[in-house]
C-alpha cells in the first residue's frame, strides 16, 4: 500500500498513491522529474489545502513540493523581487514580508497551504512567476510598498 494522500491534504481525504515522492532540494528536481517521467500523468501536490483526493487513491506518481525558503533581491528603481520556494507555507511568507516591511499579501496569512499553490488575485497574478524546475516562485514588488 502506498502513501495515503489523506496525510497530505487539509481535509484529510484520499487513499494511497501508487508512488509518492517528496521534492525538498531544488538541485534534485531533474532526477525527481526523470523518476516520474514514465508515468502518464504525475500529480504535483503543494500544501494540499485546495486538493480533494479520491478515497481509492491515485493510480500514478504524486510529487509533493516541500522546498522551503524566502529571499528578497533588489531589482533597481523602486522594485524588489521576492523569491519563494514552492513548499514555503503561506503564513511563513506573510510573516517574512511583514518583517521586511513589504505589504500587500497579508490577506493570505490565514489560508492553509503553500506558496506553490497560493491563491492569486487579478492584482497579483500578473506579477507571479514560477519555476517548476526549482520549485521557486518570484514576484516583482515595488519598494514604494516598503
Amino acid at each position: 500500500m502506498g502513501e495515503l494522500l489523506a496525510d497530505h491534504t487539509t481535509l484529510r481525504l484520499g487513499g494511497p498513491a501508487d508512488r509518492f515522492l517528496t521534492h525538498t532540494d531544488p538541485a534534485s528536481w531533474p532526477d525527481l522529474a526523470h523518476t516520474a517521467a514514465g508515468d502518464a500523468a504525475p500529480f504535483v501536490l503543494d500544501g494540499g489545502s485546495n486538493t480533494l483526493a479520491a478515497d481509492t487513491g491515485y493510480p500514478g506518481t504524486v510529487i509533493r513540493m516541500d522546498t522551503r525558503g524566502v529571499a528578497v533581491r533588489p531589482l533597481g528603481g523602486d522594485l524588489v523581487e521576492v523569491i519563494v520556494r514552492a513548499g514555503e507555507p503561506l503564513g511563513s511568507l506573510v510573516a517574512f514580508t511583514v518583517a521586511e516591511g513589504l505589504s500587500g499579501i497579508e490577506y493570505l496569512g490565514g489560508i492553509p497551504g503553500t506558496t506553490g499553490a497560493a491563491p492569486a488575485s487579478p492584482r497579483t497574478a500578473s506579477a507571479r512567476s514560477r519555476d517548476h524546475r526549482t520549485g521557486s516562485s518570484g514576484s516583482p514588488w515595488p519598494t514604494s510598498r516598503l
